[in-house]
């Protein structure tokens, strides 16, 4: 029974998990889905560790973001629209041209691991020290936390790459404070007060209950019936996810 709860709960809540992965790398949301379901899959015939968790991930969703985003940006999608006045972005190119490089990426990164593993090259991990490997954990949260505060804040700060690139998007996300999108702010810190007390509540209940309160899962249904419910997006600007396409998308090639 144990096993059936964790499968089920791992698996509603990988669905808002993956669309939200994919919208750190840039992507659209649906692809995240296709991320969380093919590589299990693999592994399932090709895993050697029971251990190992696949799926996706948020630093290095946020890595290939910063590829996807670079080499594809708004500016280079632009068309004029009826009036031929002003330019709007050509959502479904953009898209598919981003599909295919952050498609490019991970294969070649694939390839270079795939070497590395050939070379045996994993040996180096083992002279490692702990507080290395502790910094690049921190580094790695802290790159995450950042990445999430322009959605609980309902900003759009500027996009830096290269050296203190993390130091520079704080600092803009800081600028853009006064902007702060109220409602926005409100339901993220509804939804973290929820999990942050579930999550303290837990030890002290688990001897009186058979399973852990799946206080992730509540919280997103109770937020998607809201957000239907009351037209949060219409009535007060709060961003959703939109329309989820079904089955698998072909993009096509683009020119």
């Amino acid at each position: 029974m144990s096993d059936l709860i964790f499968g089920i709960s791992v698996g509603i809540m990988h669905l808002p998990q993956g669309m939200a992965y994919a919208l750190l790398a840039w992507l659209p949301p649906v692809f995240g889905l296709y991320t969380s379901l093919y590589p299990t899959l693999i592994c399932f015939f090709f895993g050697t560790s029971r251990h190992i968790s696949i799926g996706t991930f948020a630093v290095l969703s946020i890595m290939v973001g910063s590829v996807t985003e670079r080499l594809a940006p708004d500016v280079d999608f632009l068309k004029l629209n009826g009036t031929n006045v002003t330019a709007e972005v050509d959502v479904a190119a953009r898209n598919s041209y981003r599909v295919q490089v952050a498609a490019a990426t991970t294969l070649l990164c694939g390839l270079i691991q795939v070497l590395l593993g050939v070379v045996k090259f994993g040996l180096v991990g083992t002279y490692l020290s702990e507080p290395l490997v502790r910094a690049c954990t921190t580094a790695a949260a802290l790159h995450d936390v950042v990445a999430q505060l322009k959605s609980i804040f309902g900003v759009s700060p500027a996009r830096f790459n290269g050296l203190l690139s993390l130091v520079y998007t704080l600092k803009d996300i800081c600028l853009l404070l006064p902007q702060t999108h109220l409602p926005t702010l409100v339901a993220s810190l509804v939804s973290l007060v929820l999990q942050i007390a579930a999550k303290e509540l837990n030890p002290f209940l688990s001897p009186r209950l058979p399973v852990p309160i799946p206080v992730e899962l509540i919280t997103i249904m109770a937020a998607t019936l809201i957000s239907n419910c009351g037209h949060l997006n219409r009535n007060y600007s709060i961003q959703v996810v939109g329309e989820i396409p079904s089955g698998r998308q072909h993009l096509g090639r683009c020119k």
